[in-house]
Formats: C-alpha cells, structure tokens, sequence
C-alpha cells in the first residue's frame, strides 16, 4: 500500500453542479488506478467493487456512480494512448526492488535445475514463495519490463562459464566503445550459404494432400494440387560480403559455387571455404574498404574468430615440436640455451619467453592482419559464440527471407546466386542503419547486465589481446 500511486485528475471548474461532477469523476479515476495497482489482491478488499465504495464514501446512489463511471472509462480510454512497452513499465512499478530480486533469482534457479515454465506455473510458484499479489498477465507485462522474452532457447554456457570468452567479450566491447568514441569507420565481414531450389518450408496447403489421403480420393490421374515439400540439402554456394555503415560494400559481393560431383556435397558449408580463398578475397576487398572510408577516420574490419581467418605468418612452437623448432624459437628471441638440453628443458624455456610477452595468443601474426596493417586497416575479431555482436547477421536473415520468398523448388544453384546478389546490391542506407543500431543495443544490454552483476566489463591496460 505504501507504494500506491495516485494519478493526475481534472480539477473541478464552472458552476456547482459542473464542479460536483467532476469532483465524483475524479474519485471513480483514483479508486479504478487504487484497484488496478492492487490486482488481484483488490479482491479481498474494499476496493472489489469500485462502484459500491465510491458510493458510500460520497452517499449518493449506486446507480448515479455507475453512470458517471461509464462516462469517466469511456473518456479515459479516449485519451489514454499506452503503448506496450509503456504498460509494461507500470506493470513492473508495482513490484519492490526485493521482489523482483526474488524473481529473478527464481528464474536462474530454474534455468540451473533445467526446470521448464510457463507464466502460469511460474505465477503458481511465486505465489507460493511470498504470496505474490497480482495476475498472470501483469507477471507477464513484469517479465517483459525485467528483460525477460519467451523465444527459442539459444542459451550457450560456454560464453558465460569459460573466463577467456567472458574476458574476450569485455575486452571486445571496450574496444568497440572507443572506436565508435574516434569516430572510427566499422565495417563487419562475414559468409553464409545458399543452395538450390531455395524456398519456403511452409506454406498453405489442402489438409489433404498428404500421400495417404491422396491414395484414398479415388482418382489417381487427378491428384489435389499443392506446394512440393522444400529440401535445404543438395549442392550448395558460399556468399561472402562485407557491410559498411551505409550498404553493402560494392565490389564485396561474392557467389562460390565449389566444383564438387554430387556425391561429395558436403551439409556445412564452412567445409568449402578455405584460407586460401579468405586470404584471396582479402586481398581484393581490403584496398575496397580503404577507398570507402571517409578522410580522417580509422579503417576496421570486424571478423568472426573462424580458424580459416586465423592462418598464421609463422607456427608458434608447442609441447610436442622438435628440437629443432624450439631452438629456433629461442634464437630468434635471442636466448641462450645450454650444450645438450633436452626437449623438455627447452620447452620450458620457450614458456618462459612467451610468458614475458604476454603469452602465446600475444605473439601470434595472422597473414591477413598483417596485410591489412601496411593498409591501414585494423582486425578486429569477435568474441566465440558472439555473432550477434555483427550486423551483418541480420543482413543474412533478410537475404535468406527474401530467396526464400522468391524462389521455387526448381531453381538451379545458379539462379538463386544471381537473386542473391541482386537483393545484396539493392540494400539501402536504412537497412543498414537499423542493423548497427540494433547491435549497438544488444552490447548496451549486455554491459548493463554486466554493470548489473557487479563486474567491470573493463580490460586492465595490461592484460593483451587474444
């Protein structure tokens, strides 16, 4: 009750009948907004039936309130314009700061124990746990103010429980910060896949043209008509492509169609790409991005950590090389090592040369990196398990809503390449616009839950890059 709010009314006005009703219209506002904030505990109280009360607080006639109540909703309705995300914040203004503690840490109790629930059941439990007051669809308005959806489960443990890829992300948005802070020209590469015959899985069909029903309507030289089922097996594309802030960035457009005999055809088509084809694309779109940045501002280029982006300038040596391989690490380093060392002597001292330079991921050279450096641009690799840090994403989902929309279950490979390329090419400046801001809105989330656990989601300046 203490956190009850009142609403603002009309203040009465005119001559005394005038100001009379309003002043019984004001009342019916605030008692309706008392027993809209109780919820479901209104029930047990005086507030069950707004009609009955406000009459015998002003001794006047229950039939005279329900008239001006019918007027006075009608009339709120009329200028109350509430969108959802603003009734969903009210929703959760009734809950304490201790509430919604206790929802929440019920939540990742049931997330731990793998316990499935519904906003019924859920609404059930918290009722039990400390008799919570309101009804199912307010819970529902709460969970969406708290940040909650009811969506596919995509959780992925390994982004929340390795400390590398926690460590890797902080440092990642730390670093995207302050680029976007130097006005730095962002752009994102990725590759996706097409295959032929691309189209829709769904569609409306007769309920009866499934074969069996077929088979039962008699005639068999006139089967009922209707969509031929869709398939997302046989020969496949890769689509590469590199987005900027304003389009997908002409020139970076790219079909490969791998010359393979159909029985070779492979289901992930992260199998057909190659370092060799990455590093011979980089080389042809990298001087492509340098042209399209704006004068006085910092090329980068956001990559996925995909280990065909990662071909090394030279092979760091681990436990297991020769000694050979560690000897020439440690000359090159300028280490001496004793007559007659053994492998395991050697390998200790090559743990403690890349110890003191900040370990081995400090020390390796990525062959496209280097490459992009004598450009100007910098490399810039997302976090694992992070892809929706990238806009470009949401440039594939469109792609793929688009070709499967248009295409039809004969199209040859070719054809489906082409209207790709076409729909990339006549993406607009708007697109483009709401993919970045979305990003941006999925690492603000993400910083805010950080900020909320308590956990600087900033690097110390002397930690190294992974």
């Amino acid at each position: 009750m203490t956190q009850m709010k009142t609403v603002d009314v009309k203040n009465p006005s005119g001559n005394s009948q005038a100001r009379l009703i309003q002043m019984i219209k004001n009342i019916l506002i605030q008692v309706n907004n008392f027993r809209s904030q109780l919820g479901a505990f209104a029930r047990l109280t005086v507030f069950r039936n707004v009609n009955k009360l406000v009459a015998a607080l002003l001794g006047v006639a229950e039939s005279t309130v329900i008239r001006y109540n019918k007027k006075t909703v009608a009339d709120v309705k009329k200028k109350r314009v509430e969108t959802r995300k603003m009734r969903n914040a009210k929703a959760l203004e009734l809950l304490s700061e201790d509430e919604k503690r206790l929802i929440s840490e019920h939540l990742e109790k049931c997330y731990i124990e793998d316990s499935n629930f519904s906003v019924h059941s859920l609404h059930s439990d918290l009722q039990n746990l400390y008799d919570y007051p309101y009804s199912p669809s307010t819970l529902y308005r709460q969970l969406k103010a708290m940040r909650f959806s009811y969506k596919i489960k995509t959780y992925n443990p390994f982004s929340t429980v390795r400390e590398e890829i926690v460590e890797w992300r902080a440092r990642y948005l730390q670093q995207m910060e302050e680029l976007r802070a130097q006005q730095a020209y962002i752009c994102y590469y990725d590759e996706t896949w097409l295959y032929h015959g691309m189209t829709k899985t769904r569609g409306w069909n007769r309920t009866d043209t499934s074969p069996y029903l077929i088979a039962n309507l008699g005639d068999l030289s006139k089967p009922r008509p209707g969509f031929t089922a869709s398939s997302d097996k046989g020969q496949r594309a890769i689509v590469l492509a590199v987005t900027t802030e304003s389009e997908i960035l002409p020139g970076s457009i790219d079909v490969v169609i791998p010359n393979r005999p159909k029985a070779e055809v492979l289901v992930d088509y992260h199998q057909y790409m190659s370092s060799d084809l990455y590093t011979q694309y980089m080389e042809k779109v990298l001087p492509l991005i340098v042209k399209a940045t704006p004068a006085g501002r910092q090329t980068v280029l956001v990559i996925d950590n995909a280990s065909i982006h990662n071909t090394l300038v030279e092979t760091l040596p681990t436990k297991s090389s020769n000694k050979s391989e560690l000897l020439a690490f440690l000359e090159k380093y300028q280490v001496t090592t004793a007559a007659g060392a053994t492998n395991k002597e050697l390998w200790e001292e090559v743990q403690i040369v890349m110890e003191a330079r900040g370990g081995r991921d400090a020390l390796k050279r990525y062959l496209t990196d280097e490459f992009a450096a004598t450009l100007g641009v910098l490399i810039v690799r997302l976090p694992p398990y992070h892809c929706q840090f990238s806009p470009i994403e949401l440039v594939w989902n469109q792609r793929k809503s688009h070709l499967r929309t248009a295409g039809k279950t004969s199209d040859k490979l070719e054809v489906v390449a082409e209207r790709a390329k076409t729909w990339l090419r006549n993406t607009n400046e708007a697109q483009m616009a709401w993919t970045y801001e979305h990003v941006l809105d999925i690492e603000e989330g993400i910083k805010l839950v950080m900020d909320e656990d308590d956990e600087s989601w900033e690097w110390d300046d002397d930690d190294t890059d992974m």
